[in-house]
């Protein structure tokens, strides 16, 4: 079982390079913030993804000739390696939710924010000198379940936010675009809500298939609505700095400014 795991992981892996590198290339192109947020999400999420897959491996493959501490060793590390990329993923998660229905992220949510990442890096710290003195994997385990919960409920919040500041945007084919995409991440981030209360094996496995959705969706359907819909998605103060931007550049006239905003 877990080496049908280990080859999910390797194929959600594989397709998250590729989904890293569509939403760079989306970025370069387009210069949105909620583009480059999108791509810091994806990185962080797949190096996580890495340390958990490298862990998984070690624990199919090694953990017959591995002793109780040596396997909660590499337990610890890969909390550590997982669980703080996660933290990384979902503050850049929620700069593109807020980004994407044109806000800014409140300064007091962002001070709240980083506040609890060092609790939570705290904690860990604590947890590890509790170990080495006593072997007690109980305050890692503790903090692992409740950073869990922390970033689900972050992300779940992030995408409702989503679609309650959708309705405001003038832009209608924006709007409707964007309801699709929060609609997508709710329905994925749901179901691992439910899967996280599932027996440790199923849970595993439903995570694994989920992370290849995570990795679908930027290259399915986010780079298709932008080739198609490049100025329906843009914001407006956004795209006249663009374009007067461009008409400083080269010098453009008044009568020929007229002829590329009729061609736009």
């Amino acid at each position: 079982m877990l080496h049908i795991i280990i080859f999910i992981n390797i194929a959600a892996f594989s397709l998250g390079l590729s989904a890293v590198s569509v939403s760079l290339r989306l970025y370069r192109l387009y210069r949105y913030k909620y583009l480059l947020a999108y791509f810091y999400y994806l990185l962080f999420l797949n190096l996580g993804s890495l340390a958990g897959l490298i862990f998984c491996y070690y624990s199919t493959n090694l953990q017959e000739n591995l002793t109780t501490y040596q396997y909660n060793t590499y337990l610890i590390i890969d909390i550590f390696a997982v669980y703080f990329p996660m933290m990384a993923c979902t503050y850049a998660f929620i700069i593109l939710t807020t980004s994407i229905v044109e806000k800014v992220l409140p300064k007091i949510l962002k001070y709240l924010y980083f506040i609890a990442f060092g609790l939570f890096l705290l904690i860990y710290f604590y947890g590890l000198k509790e170990f080495i003195k006593s072997e007690s994997m109980q305050l890692f385990l503790l903090n692992h379940t409740i950073e869990s919960i922390f970033i689900l409920s972050v992300t779940m919040v992030a995408i409702i936010q989503i679609l309650f500041n959708a309705r405001k945007l003038q832009n209608s084919a924006k709007q409707k675009a964007v309801k699709i995409f929060a609609f997508l991440y709710l329905l994925i981030y749901t179901i691992i809500c439910i899967c996280f209360f599932l027996p440790r094996t199923a849970n595993t496995i439903s995570n694994s298939l989920l992370f290849l959705s995570l990795n679908i969706v930027p290259i399915l359907y986010l780079r298709r609505y932008l080739q198609r819909s490049y100025w329906d998605i843009l914001a407006e103060p956004e795209r006249e700095k663009m374009i007067n931007g461009l008409y400083a550049k080269h010098n453009i006239s008044k009568r020929e400014k007229e002829v590329i905003y009729l061609i736009l």
